[in-house]
């Protein structure tokens, strides 16, 4: 295999492996959240897992359709509900309900902001829709693929805005005490109601992540032969090892690193980066070779393509560092919980 679609398979596994641990962790928290914190959260973690792997192994993606669109339904209502609580009461749920409070604006970060910490916060910023890599495998089951950049154009639009508008909002009310993830921004009783309408939405972005990263993997293992589009037992024994083999990475991870913002940050690091920044400049390197030795203009884009790389390379290898270093200083200074513990990962239950 060439070298660009043999790193871009090795990445793309990793990102949505990582991908899928986050979607496990805020099922967990939700499952969590809504039930009080009634049994240890590893057990959560475990149903979890078991749940977006045995809906995940449907093997058509055409088939999820529905899932994902009460999925999308599910957590734009639960957001939603977020975003109109946050603005009710005088001041964040989180925030001390007497006497004077700041919700921590500035124009500079504070002194005390390391690299490390600085870092991690921009890359979690940057993984909220960084993932365009994830529409390529899309294309492969459209009906009509020359619907492609339509579909692109509009779901980034969405997404855009939608970001841009609802995450203001919630963090022009809540400040430093927004919460993470940010459904449990507007007190216990919304939380309870937010995550428990969000679940279904959870269940559908967790799905998506193990079906394209188990899928990658099935069409490899079983490329050329006649096992990969056959009901045979060989068919089914590998197609459910993917799903549920990547479902277990992306439970591993969001049991080793059981906070959220940490983990969303690494997906930055070391999925997006590669396959958001790197990755377009190296195929646009691929598709103009000769620019390098042409005109004025060819040279200034073939220059601007290679700063965007080594931009995607600075961000893999800093923000690898950063994340690392980060989630060290926070066991260290006991802000989080340790790693496969039964403790409480949603705020619900104090202690």
């Amino acid at each position: 295999m060439p070298p660009i679609p043999k790193h871009s398979y090795f990445h793309t596994h990793i990102n949505y492996s990582i991908c899928a641990g986050v979607s496990n962790l805020s099922l967990a928290i939700a499952l969590n959240a809504v039930s009080k914190h009634a049994t240890c959260s590893v057990t959560f973690g475990i149903v979890a897992y078991l749940v977006i792997c045995s809906v995940a192994s449907i093997r058509k993606i055409h088939q999820l359709g529905w899932i994902t669109w009460v999925g999308f339904g599910s957590i734009l209502s639960a957001i939603m509900i977020i975003v109109i609580a946050v603005t009710i009461p005088a001041r964040p749920a989180a925030a001390p309900q007497t006497g004077d409070f700041e919700l921590g604006f500035a124009a500079l970060p504070p002194a005390s902001t390391t690299f490390a910490a600085a870092w991690a916060a921009a890359l979690a910023i940057f993984s909220s829709s960084a993932n365009t890599s994830g529409f390529v495998p899309v294309i492969s089951e459209m009906r009509r693929p020359q619907d492609y950049f339509k579909s692109l154009y509009a779901c980034m639009t969405w997404i855009t805005c939608s970001y841009m508008a609802l995450g203001l909002t919630v963090y022009a009310y809540c400040g430093k005490w927004v919460s993470s993830p940010a459904l449990g921004s507007a007190g216990p009783t919304i939380k309870i109601i937010a995550y428990g309408v969000a679940i279904p939405g959870m269940i559908a972005s967790a799905m998506i992540c193990v079906h394209v990263a188990a899928k990658s993997v099935f069409v490899r293992i079983l490329r050329g032969t006649h096992h990969l589009t056959s009901n045979t037992k060989t068919h089914w024994a590998v197609w459910l090892g993917c799903t549920y083999g990547t479902g277990l990475l992306g439970w591993i991870l969001s049991e080793a690193i059981p906070f959220f913002t940490s983990l969303v940050s690494l997906i930055g690091a070391l999925g997006f980066a590669p396959l958001g920044i790197c990755l377009p400049a190296l195929l646009w390197f691929s598709m103009h070779p000769g620019y390098l030795r042409g005109n004025v203009k060819m040279k200034l884009l073939w220059l601007a393509h290679a700063g965007i790389f080594l931009l995607g390379v600075f961000t893999l290898v800093a923000g690898t560092y950063a994340n690392v270093k980060n989630i060290v200083d926070q066991y260290k200074a006991g802000e989080v919980g340790g790693a496969f513990t039964c403790a409480d990962n949603s705020g619900t239950v104090a202690g």
